[in-house]
């Protein structure tokens, strides 16, 4: 008897363990994966008294985004970029965009339910600059009179934007660099 409770409380310890370790590396993999660096800009009042602007989108093209298996297509006017990525991310925008949520939530859907859950409204995507093969962007978030730019990758950004129906831009100079010409 007190060596089936031993197990049973032996078993009941591994689980925990277990699932501790789960929820620790899927933190993780949020963290790691979807956001590298955080710079927060606090509603500092101007002199007028108006709140921090988000960053300006000047210089932007505001862009389509399209999926196929293991890319992401953005597009606008006679351009277009095509990024590669995993078929995992460049299904989770398409289901983003289709409004899909799986019988299981994604990281993407379980990003969005917490900006939603914590009435933080995804402004646009904004996608910077390429080097060495590898486009960079920024999430631009806000919560009341705070915005929160979040240094991220573009699938990421764009799989949690896509959710919220939020704007994704892309430079100027990289749509006329990078771009093929659809016309």
């Amino acid at each position: 008897m007190r060596l089936k409770r031993k197990r049973k409380m032996n078993k009941a310890l591994v689980l925990g363990v277990v699932a501790l370790a789960v929820v620790a590396i899927a933190a993780n993999y949020m963290m790691a994966g979807i956001f590298y660096d955080i710079e927060l800009l606090f509603p500092i009042p101007e002199p007028s008294g108006q709140p921090v602007l988000p960053p300006s989108v000047e210089g932007y093209e505001l862009v389509d985004v399209s999926t196929g298996p293991g890319t992401v297509q953005l597009s606008t006017g006679c351009k277009s970029i095509e990024m590669l990525t995993t078929e995992q991310q460049s299904s989770s925008i398409q289901d983003g965009i289709d409004g899909k949520v799986d019988f299981r939530p994604t990281a993407h859907d379980t990003m969005a339910d917490i900006l939603d859950i914590y009435w933080i409204d995804p402004l646009y995507v904004r996608i910077d600059s390429m080097e060495d093969g590898v486009y960079y962007s920024k999430l631009v978030l806000r919560s009341g009179d705070t915005v929160l730019t979040l240094d991220t990758r573009p699938t990421d950004a764009i799989a949690v934007a896509v959710r919220f129906g939020s704007p994704v831009y892309i430079k100027k100079g990289l749509l006329e660099t990078y771009g093929e010409d659809t016309c």
